[in-house]
């Protein structure tokens, strides 16, 4: 049957397609269980309980992914922030603008709560050599991200994650235990589970400048996984000491907080606690049930940076042995409703969690964009720029191609910013962007790697083509300016040839920018640079 592109005629075929299916199923598993019923008995008993292990198995995976990504996003958010110009100036010195710069974006970073799939903040510090916070936003009880004013700045240098974290060098974040948040030496009530990471600041020359430190709030993930684990069902999270991160009695949480408690998993149940340390296995029958585990790794293989000291926590999914019973039970009754009621619950959890993985899958994609480029003009950032020149030459290399690199600084940015305002210099430098990305073939590559500095790598050109691409961008530069600031604005630029295998990346950018300076000291000295 060719089905017809009328909507209403598709729905009618697909509802006639899941009557018939069902009760077809419905009548063979009917005439099936009242001729041989002991036979249909034995063979769906054992497939319930096999599939009562492969959902159980699944489910567990799925909580693991889901911290796994989580995780996964926070590192992106560090190593976004860590790279961020302002947030290296604001620790270098007190800069208004760079301040306020970085309290937006700490601000975006905590307000990301309300998206289902971002991580949530309760704290974003930023801290100086000396472990005193130097901004701070925080996620207020009325749930409103809030930046803290000077005063209410604290002296962290005597917490532990500060000290551990001040020694990592670069590629390497901190990640804490999952612990309960202590404000002023006391635990805070109501407890706020949480989980430190931090991640030093360093200058582009490798010189430490502070540190950053993210509260993430762990009631998120002991919230998700709640909602993957059935109602009749039990969970129980341990960290690796075996003690109760959650459990059945909320008293017992976070014994290694309270020293009147220390109490935990591997003294109310010693033996097993044993036989899980040993074991590798994931499934374990026990006279009260059944005890799933999963080994989670937050971060798992997949971390672009190198986690100092990554915590691993034990998930445990307990069926008790009257929930396995009652499915024996269910099972009698429900053997001629089984494929009315399967099919359409397949459908829908499929249709759910493909919508749900589509959605993050995008989501990933758009952490990754912003992790690349510049927030102003789109272009590559530093770090991106670098990957592509370092990829770039390692063609060349391979190859025998010819590269060149244009270095680009715009002139009177800083005259424009002091005397017109920062607009007119945002609109400088996106007009500078545009006037480049016009300018240049599909396979050169622009970026933005300064306040007002750009490169453009241009792979298979030598000197003269390079030229002709930077004429070409200086005139769109020109055009574009006279309409804006009602004058031609200039820019300075100097070109370095790629000399070969012997050339490195740092010598390579720096005769560009030598070259840069040059041109730019001659026009100061000639008088050519004026401001518009």
């Amino acid at each position: 049957m060719t089905m017809s592109g009328n909507p209403e005629n598709r729905t009618r075929v697909q509802r006639i397609e899941e009557v018939r299916m069902g009760l077809i199923l419905a009548f063979c598993l009917c005439f099936l269980f009242f001729i041989v019923e002991f036979f249909i008995y034995q063979i769906l008993h054992g497939r319930i309980h096999h599939d009562l292990d492969q959902n159980r198995t699944q489910e567990v995976s799925a909580m693991g992914e889901r911290i796994h990504d989580i995780f996964l996003r926070i590192e992106v958010y560090l190593v976004h922030a860590s790279n961020l110009y302002s947030v290296r100036q604001l620790l270098k010195g007190e800069d208004p603008a760079m301040r306020s710069a970085v309290e937006r974006f700490f601000l975006k970073i905590v307000e990301a709560k309300v998206s289902h799939f971002a991580p949530t903040f309760g704290q974003v510090r930023l801290l100086n050599l000396n472990g005193m916070e130097i901004l701070r936003v925080d996620l207020d009880p009325d749930n409103r991200a809030r930046v803290r004013p000077r005063g209410q700045l604290q002296d962290k240098a005597d917490r532990y994650y500060v000290r551990e974290s001040m020694a990592l060098s670069e590629n390497q974040i901190y990640m804490s235990p999952m612990d309960l948040n202590v404000e002023h030496g006391r635990v805070e009530l109501p407890h706020k589970p949480m989980i430190r990471f931090a991640i030093p600041v360093f200058e582009s020359h490798g010189k430490r400048v502070g540190l950053l430190v993210f509260n993430y709030l762990a009631q998120q993930i002991l919230r998700d996984l709640s909602v993957f684990v059935h109602k009749e069902d039990q969970w129980i999270l341990l960290n690796e000491d075996g003690y109760y991160l959650y459990g059945p009695n909320p008293d017992k949480n976070f014994g290694f907080m309270f020293p009147e408690k220390k109490a935990g998993f591997f003294s109310d149940y010693p033996d097993f606690w044993e036989l899980l340390s040993t074991s590798r296995g994931q499934k374990f029958d026990r006279p009260e049930g059944i005890y799933y585990r999963k080994t989670i790794n937050p971060f798992g293989v997949d971390a672009m940076m190198t986690v100092s000291n990554n915590h691993f926590w034990t998930f445990l999914m307990f069926v008790p042995k009257k929930n396995i019973h009652r499915q024996d039970i269910l099972l009698v009754q429900g053997l001629l409703m089984a494929g009315v009621i399967i099919v359409p619950i397949l459908f829908l959890l499929g249709w759910f969690l493909g919508k749900a993985r589509v959605k993050n899958k995008w989501y990933l994609a758009s952490l990754e964009a912003s992790a690349t480029r510049d927030g102003l003009t789109g272009l590559l950032n530093h770090r991106a720029a670098m990957d592509q020149l370092e990829y770039q030459m390692n063609v060349a290399k391979r190859y025998g191609h010819s590269l060149s690199l244009a270095y680009i600084d715009l002139d009177n940015l800083k005259t424009i910013n002091d005397t017109l305002g920062h607009r007119k210099g945002d609109q400088m430098i996106l007009l500078a962007a545009e006037s480049i990305i016009k300018s240049i073939r599909n396979t050169d590559i622009a970026a933005r790697i300064g306040g007002d500095e750009f490169i453009v790598i241009l792979p298979g050109l030598v000197r003269e083509g390079t030229r002709e691409v930077i004429s070409r961008i200086e005139d769109s530069y020109a055009r574009g300016s006279q309409s804006v600031f009602q004058r031609e604005l200039t820019l300075s630029w100097g070109v370095s040839l790629w000399e070969g295998i012997s050339d490195t990346m740092e010598s390579f950018i720096n005769r560009a920018d030598k070259e840069m300076y040059k041109m730019k000291k001659e026009k100061k000295s000639s008088g050519n640079i004026h401001l518009p």
